[in-house]
């Protein structure tokens, strides 16, 4: 009989490690997006060499976050990749680039829109043979496992978490974010696995939920910086709700949209909204999550003015270095 993840679940409160009641826990949390991880890629990137004083990304977070593309970024900042590098691996059109070649019309297609050898090249190039227990901060990761359950893959930062720390950072990457139709799932020997994004676009409540639940944090100490992949208005019309499978292929879009505006809501909820700052701008035009051509020429100069424009509600963030985390099982 084949062992589920979900056979390992606990059902008892998690035994919460010591934290000091006057200090923060700062999270990085990067939302899924396809090649528009284009923008978080250039707002980190603008961040690196304006507010880490020559330091990696990951001395001044407690936690990374990422879904899908946002796992990927998170990942590689766990590794200590400069962002600066993270970027430019993106915007290459011989890198990022051939990810997605030209769209081909979902309505035609037969198979996934794209090859996912060039993603598993790029992830596999950035992250070599660093287990995922060499990150540098701790990380949460989603995805969706071979028996169709929700998976988060955690560093040893806590007692209960055995298992993850030993596989490689590209498995756990290339896990995240392998999106079905657009790239097909991530196979490892008899394993299969599909993108967090199906049911946790937005990650920041999978590192808001497992911070508390590892600590004995005051909920008012968690600090959040959400990075998105930037926003469409999404209205539902009356021709669009009466419509049929082809008004609906863009329902990816929406799923992800409405499952951040929740998870949003609930963090702000449980720890305060006001201890979460957002940068998620609008796109002056509906670009597609394979769509390298668009993102590439529309995405770095947003990032950098959200960047510009949140700079001073971010700087808290970069104002202390944070401690090195304690591994349960493995040596950093």
């Amino acid at each position: 009989m084949t062992v589920k993840r979900s056979d390992g679940t606990i059902y008892h409160q998690r035994a919460q490690q010591a934290w000091p009641d006057d200090k923060q826990f700062k999270i990085l949390s990067i939302d899924g997006g396809g090649i528009k991880g284009i923008l978080p890629a250039s707002i980190l990137k603008e961040i690196e060499a304006e507010l880490c004083n020559g330091k990696p990304i990951s001395s001044y977070f407690d936690m990374f976050a990422g879904t899908s593309t946002g796992g990927i970024l998170a990942i590689g900042l766990a590794a200590k990749k400069p962002a600066r590098e993270l970027y430019e691996v993106y915007t290459d059109p011989q890198k990022g680039g051939k990810i997605f070649k030209k769209p081909k019309d979902p309505r035609l297609a037969i198979g996934t829109l794209h090859d996912r050898k060039p993603l598993d090249e790029m992830v596999k190039n950035i992250l070599g043979e660093r287990l995922f227990g060499e990150a540098a901060t701790r990380v949460v990761v989603p995805a969706v496992n071979q028996d169709g359950e929700p998976s988060m893959y955690k560093t040893d930062h806590h007692g209960d978490y055995k298992r993850d720390h030993s596989e490689y950072m590209s498995r756990i990457a290339l896990d995240t974010s392998a999106a079905p139709v657009f790239l097909g799932g991530n196979i490892t020997g008899e394993e299969v696995c599909i993108d967090g994004g199906l049911f946790m676009n937005n990650p920041i409540m999978g590192a808001v939920v497992d911070a508390i639940s590892c600590y004995a944090i005051p909920r008012s100490n968690i600090q959040v910086l959400s990075i998105g992949c930037g926003k469409n208005s999404k209205e539902i019309t009356i021709k669009k709700a009466s419509g049929g499978t082809f008004k609906w292929l863009d329902t990816l879009e929406y799923v992800g949209q409405l499952q951040s505006h929740n998870a949003i809501g609930q963090a702000g909820l449980l720890i305060g909204r006001q201890n979460i700052v957002r940068l998620n701008p609008e796109l002056s035009s509906d670009i597609q999550m394979d769509n390298f051509s668009e993102s590439e020429k529309t995405l770095p100069e947003l990032g950098k003015t959200t960047f510009k424009r949140f700079r001073e509600d971010i700087r808290h963030f970069f104002e202390q270095e944070v401690e090195p985390w304690e591994h349960h099982y493995s040596s950093p």
